[in-house]
């Protein structure tokens, strides 16, 4: 006979792919039975574990304030308010030389308040935004060209591989995908 603890089937641990279904599903996971819900940490632990863009390749961060976000798959990016506030969101980045890329919904607050400050900061940090490094003090620009879009688009798609294409196939069908908003993150020389 077995022991009460025995019958109920143990949470998977982060990194345990066994017993993880293969679906991702609004930030939540499901196990093999799709019956018991696992936290998004554990997405995060199983994100950041997993290899990042097509046949492993990651777009590389020179040595200036973008190396602290090296390795994550998340960053939190800050923007000011009038009133001086920072308002703080988590959000996939791509490294492309000196610069890190952004995109957003073109109506979502943080462009707003890039159209008003260009001043930001960013920081590593989870899938649920909890800061996990330092803050770096940044400045950040909407792109408006094609030319440039598009390398920020390219550098996103290089990161994330298959991960960008699903979202931009989904973006694309919806029609959200015209209407989203680029950045570049610019760090100071030091």
């Amino acid at each position: 006979m077995r022991s009460q603890a025995s019958r109920h089937k143990s949470p998977a641990q982060p990194g345990d792919t066994a017993q993880l279904a293969h679906g991702f599903v609004q930030g939540f996971l499901f196990d093999a039975c799709g019956a018991q819900l696992l936290c998004s940490a554990s997405v995060v632990d199983l994100m950041q574990s997993a290899p990042k863009g097509r046949a492993g390749k990651e777009a590389t961060m020179t040595k200036n304030g973008s190396s602290a976000l090296q390795g994550n798959a998340y960053c939190s990016f800050s923007t000011r308010k009038r009133s001086g506030d920072w308002v703080s969101t988590p959000v996939w980045f791509a490294p492309d030389g000196d610069s890190v890329y952004l995109f957003s919904a073109g109506n979502a607050g943080k462009v707003k308040r890039l159209r008003n400050f260009p001043d930001a900061r960013v920081a590593p940090c989870t899938v649920t935004g909890t800061v996990t490094g330092a803050w770096i003090e940044a400045e950040a620009c909407l792109l408006t060209t094609p030319a440039d879009e598009k390398t920020a688009l390219d550098a996103l798609r290089r990161k994330y591989g298959l991960q960008m294409l699903a979202a931009d196939f989904f973006s694309k069908l919806t029609g959200k995908m015209q209407r989203r908003a680029y950045i570049r993150v610019n760090f100071p020389a030091t």
